[in-house]
């Protein structure tokens, strides 16, 4: 999903973006360089200019879901989520083997407090990928908000067993664990990430705080 344009140095994205300005004023009517031009947009920090690009396209061609991705995601960067919402939804409907849209769903929806919608997107994007490390954990925080802690224990044992190394994914396991009234299976988790990671203070204080904790 990643563009070519993000790859460049900035010099080089404003030369290009010069260009497609011309290329634009030349013939109004050509999406793929409105395209790239709202995405040369949002590369320059311009995200009210991207968003108007981007709208631009879909004018031209209001099927395209890659444009509806893109919009989406400057909607978003903006804070315009409700719109950011709208526009990634539209993606899952024309394209749903788009799996970083249901990511970019998933995060617009949590951080408008709708985390059984996040949970969905997440959830629905490791339908299409069960081994992806940001769906599981995303899921798990949007579990967590909602006090779904088996499921999202569930989330953190997968990114466990994948080999994950992050301690808030150990810090949160053993959270879950604890809010299940199982602070044995808490502690474990908590030793097992900091053995991943020896010096992390949030973990060796969670497990300070449970080490005289019996079993209810």
């Amino acid at each position: 999903m990643m563009d070519p344009m993000e790859a460049m140095a900035d010099s080089h994205v404003d030369q290009l973006t010069r260009h497609l300005q011309g290329q634009v004023e030349r013939n109004p009517a050509d999406f793929q360089s409105l395209m790239m031009l709202g995405n040369g947009y949002y590369l320059q920090g311009k995200i009210a200019l991207s968003i108007t690009t981007f709208n631009r396209a879909l004018v031209i061609n209001p099927q395209d879901p890659g444009a509806y991705y893109h919009l989406g995601i400057a909607y978003y960067r903006s804070a315009q989520i409700d719109e950011a919402i709208e526009a990634l939804t539209q993606v899952t409907v024309l394209a749903p083997s788009m799996v970083m849209a249901y990511y970019w769903l998933g995060i617009a929806h949590f951080h408008s407090g709708r985390y059984r919608e996040a949970r969905k997107a997440f959830e629905t994007l490791l339908e299409k990928n069960h081994e992806s490390h940001i769906a599981h954990y995303h899921a798990a925080l949007t579990c967590l908000a909602v006090r779904e802690f088996d499921a999202a224990r569930a989330h953190l044992e997968t990114l466990a067993e994948l080999g994950c190394r992050d301690p808030q994914v150990y810090l949160h396991w053993g959270e879950a664990y604890y809010h299940l009234h199982k602070p044995t299976e808490a502690m474990k988790a908590y030793r097992r990430g900091l053995e991943l990671n020896p010096h992390n203070g949030p973990l060796q204080e969670s497990l300070a705080d449970l080490v005289d904790v019996q079993e209810p």
